[in-house]
C-alpha cells in the first residue's frame, strides 16, 4: 500500500479538506445524509461530535447487520462534523491479514505532523507504516502511544473525527492502536465512531466502549424510504419479512409491479443472491424464512467509507 495512492474504486466520499457544514442550533439532523428513521441515532452522535468540540473525547461503536445503515451514519456523521478534520478508514476482508493496512489508511493525511511526536513513538510509527527505512517491526505499544499522540497534535487547531467502517475487517495492528487511542484520549477533541456487523468477531476487544445498536426501521420509517406508490398494508409485510432492513426494503421493493404495489404478491427472492435474497419477499401466510446471507451494499470485499484520505468540514 502506498500512502500516496489512489483511493479504492467505489468510494462515494472525497477526502482531503475540512468537512461541510455547521448544524445550527435547533435544526433537525434528520436531513443529514438522507436518513430516515434514525433520528435518535444522530442524537447519539451529535451529542459525540458535541463532547469533542467541548475538548471531551469519546468513541461509540455502531452495531448492526449488513444493510441496516452503519456506514449511512457514519457518512451523516461527516456531514454533521462541521469544523473537524474527518479521518477515515474501512476495513476490506482481503487486507484483514495485512499488518497497519488501516492504520496507514486512516493517518496518512496526518503524516506531516510525525514531527510531532517523541522520537520513539515517531521511529515506531513510521516503521510500521512504512515512512521510514525498512527495519525491524515497530514495537506494538510505540505504535499504539504514537497514534493517541498523532490523534491528539491533529487535534490541537480544530476537533478530529476518527470514521472507521467494518471493523470486523480491519486488522487486527491497525483496531489495537486505534482503540488504545479511544479508550485513553479523554480532555482531547476527539470523537471516534467504529461500525462493526453483528455476529461478527471483531480483531481486537470493545469491551468497556458504548455501543449503539442499529434496529430495522418501523412500517412508518420504512414508508419514507419507499415509494409513496407503495399501498401501507403492502409496506407493513415488506417490513415483516425484511425485519426493517433498509437495503432489503429498497431492493425487495425495487422489483414490484404496479400492481404488486397495490397489493397483489410480490416476486420470491431474487435468483443468484443479493441482500433481498435473504429477506424474501412477503407472501400472505406463514413465518418469514431466516435471513441467511446478506452481501454488502457497496464495493465488493470492502467498505462503503471509502479510502482514509483526511478532510476537514468547514
Amino acid at each position: 500500500m502506498s500512502p500516496s495512492g489512489p483511493p479504492p474504486g467505489g468510494s462515494s466520499w472525497a477526502h482531503g479538506r475540512i468537512s461541510g457544514r455547521v448544524v445550527a442550533s435547533g435544526e433537525s439532523p434528520k436531513a443529514a445524509g438522507g436518513l430516515v428513521g434514525r433520528d435518535e441515532e444522530l442524537g447519539h452522535v451529535l451529542a459525540l461530535l458535541e463532547a469533542a468540540r467541548g475538548g471531551v473525547a469519546g468513541p461509540l461503536v455502531v452495531s448492526g447487520e449488513a444493510g441496516i445503515g452503519k456506514t449511512t451514519l457514519l457518512q451523516a456523521a461527516e456531514e454533521l462534523a462541521g469544523g473537524f478534520t474527518c479521518l477515515l478508514a474501512g476495513g476490506v476482508e482481503s487486507e484483514a491479514a495485512l499488518g497497519h493496512a488501516a492504520l496507514l489508511e486512516l493517518l496518512s493525511p496526518v503524516r506531516d505532523r510525525l514531527a510531532e511526536l517523541p522520537a520513539a513513538q515517531a521511529e515506531a510509527l513510521a516503521a510500521a507504516l512504512g515512512w521510514g527505512p525498512a527495519g525491524a517491526p515497530g514495537d506494538r505499544y510505540l505504535v499504539a502511544a504514537a497514534t493517541l499522540s498523532l490523534l491528539a497534535a491533529t487535534a490541537q487547531p480544530a476537533p478530529v473525527l476518527v470514521l472507521v467502517d467494518d471493523l470486523q475487517w480491519v486488522d487486527r495492528e491497525s483496531a489495537a492502536a486505534l482503540l488504545f487511542a479511544a479508550r485513553r484520549l479523554h480532555h482531547d477533541a476527539v470523537a471516534f465512531l467504529f461500525a462493526v456487523r453483528t455476529g461478527s468477531r471483531p480483531p481486537a476487544s470493545l469491551e468497556g466502549l458504548p455501543v449503539l445498536a442499529l434496529a430495522g426501521l418501523a412500517p412508518g420509517q420504512a414508508a419514507g424510504l419507499l415509494s409513496d406508490r407503495l399501498a401501507d398494508p403492502v409496506v407493513a409485510r415488506l417490513v415483516e419479512r425484511t425485519r426493517g432492513n433498509p437495503l432489503a426494503l429498497i431492493e425487495v421493493a425495487s422489483r414490484l409491479t404496479p400492481a404488486q404495489q397495490l397489493g397483489a404478491p410480490p416476486p420470491g427472492p431474487p435468483a443468484g443472491g443479493g441482500v433481498a435474497a435473504g429477506h424474501p419477499s412477503p407472501t400472505p401466510g406463514g413465518p418469514p424464512r431466516p435471513r441467511r446471507r446478506s452481501p454488502r451494499g457497496g464495493r465488493p470485499g470492502g467498505s462503503d467509507l471509502g479510502s482514509g484520505r483526511g478532510r476537514r468540514r468547514a
